[in-house]
């Protein structure tokens, strides 16, 4: 539904992340709580997200509950030659997801810093 890696445009800030997945988006129970992990690449490699929420309890062996989460999108974003990959439009899909969903996001240290 979703292409698996796609490119966005650094100088295009009307490009948005989140209308490239919205078919997944739709696909989202409306006030799901939802975890966004990113893997940020800025220059030389493929950023990955990944959007997944908790779906229900199941049972383990010895009797104890686990979570079953739910991966509702996961895909990785390129740059053009001689880009970075925009941090903007990466900000912005958490936005967009904050209109919607209560989100925790989760991101490698390396290249997350100014989004936090």
């Amino acid at each position: 539904m979703i292409p698996e890696v796609f490119p966005i445009e650094f100088f295009d800030e009307t490009e948005r992340i989140s209308d490239i997945i919205d078919p997944m988006l739709r696909l989202i129970p409306k006030n799901q709580h939802l975890f966004v992990g990113l893997d940020l690449a800025v220059i030389k490699d493929t950023c990955g997200i990944a959007i997944v929420g908790f779906d229900h309890w199941l049972e383990g062996p010895s009797g104890t509950k686990v979570p079953f989460f739910k991966c509702y999108a996961l895909f990785g974003i390129t740059r053009k030659a001689g880009q970075e990959t925009s941090m903007f439009h990466i900000y912005q899909l958490i936005e967009n997801l904050c209109d919607t969903f209560s989100i925790m996001v989760s991101a490698d240290q390396a290249f997350s810093r100014p989004l936090f």
